[in-house]
């Protein structure tokens, strides 16, 4: 694995509890129509709501370990990037994996081109390589 692929695997985590977190709102949503239909039938109605609750319960408990694996995959990372000597390649890598910084950003914020940025960057990644 490169440093790029173990680096980036922040963001790849990060994405898809983001599209979970989306469909499950999606799925609140529909829940939220079900029960106005629910509301005016006879009984019957309810377990099937009450079996789309308790799935919508095991996907928020499936989200909160993946968000529970991400803060482990953070710290991880964040223990590797701190085994660099050099101060600028761990703030570059910090600001970018583990706060999810736009490359604009970090250009901006230390005051550097960003290509320069780039460039620190793919320096930083090199040097990772040996501590993974």
């Amino acid at each position: 694995m490169t440093a790029k692929e173990y680096f980036g695997e922040v963001f790849l985590i990060d994405k898809q509890i983001a599209a979970k977190l989306s469909a499950l709102s999606r799925l609140k949503d529909l829940a939220e129509k079900c029960t106005s239909v629910l509301s005016g039938m006879p009984g019957g109605g309810l377990s099937k709501f009450d079996d789309t609750i308790t799935k919508m319960v095991d996907y928020e408990r499936e989200i909160d370990e993946d968000i529970d694996r991400l803060i482990d995959v953070k710290r991880e990372r964040q223990r590797t990037i701190e085994k660099l000597p050099n101060a600028e390649y761990r703030l570059i890598l910090i600001k970018r994996y583990i706060c999810g910084e736009r490359w604009e950003k970090i250009a901006v914020d230390l005051g550097y081109d960003l290509r320069h940025i780039y460039r620190i960057h793919g320096q930083a990644l090199k040097e990772s390589q040996n501590f993974l």
